[in-house]
């Protein structure tokens, strides 16, 4: 009997993670859909690595947001389909209170600054997956920081302005 139960419930697990997809990725959920747009709701706590440049080709590509690169061992909470083979990362959408909330505003006033980054636990929601096929990135909201290191900082260099 107790091998039968056992049986069973092995059964029952080898369902449940098959049948499980990316667009139930944890903590989120999958809402709506119009066009190329897939919106989730829920919040989601992550870490890794944030990112703001000013460098001419970020800016012509991400143009003004601050980014965010989850760790491998996150970077499995971001809803993505078993098609979509796009590694997990996205820009927040209330750039400005991204800023704030990382004390990135008094750096970046710095001209010779051009790009700014540390590492990050964060609190998000409203996640927007984007699969136009174009160059475009998904967007969450920044609820709270809850950990952060102190940024490190990239500079101009005057014979290029490239970003070093």
């Amino acid at each position: 009997m107790i091998v039968k139960t056992i049986f069973l419930l092995l059964v029952l697990m080898t369902i449940s993670i098959t049948s499980w997809s990316a667009d139930q990725a944890v903590g989120f959920k999958k809402i709506n859909q119009k066009g190329s747009h897939f919106y989730y709701s829920g919040k989601v706590i992550l870490e890794g690595e944030y990112r703001y440049s000013k460098s001419d080709e970020d800016q012509e590509v991400i143009g003004d947001q601050v980014c965010f690169h989850p760790s491998k061992k996150d970077g499995k909470l971001i809803p993505r389909d078993n098609d979509d083979h796009r590694s997990p990362w996205f820009c927040f959408e209330n750039t400005q209170q991204a800023k704030n909330l990382l004390d990135l505003s008094d750096l970046l006033k710095n001209p010779k600054v051009c790009e700014v980054s540390g590492v990050v636990t964060v609190e998000i929601t409203n996640y927007v997956v984007d699969k136009a096929e174009t160059e475009t990135n998904d967007i969450a909201y920044l609820v709270k920081i809850i950990k952060k290191s102190k940024p490190k900082t990239k500079v101009f260099l005057k014979s290029d302005q490239e970003c070093h």
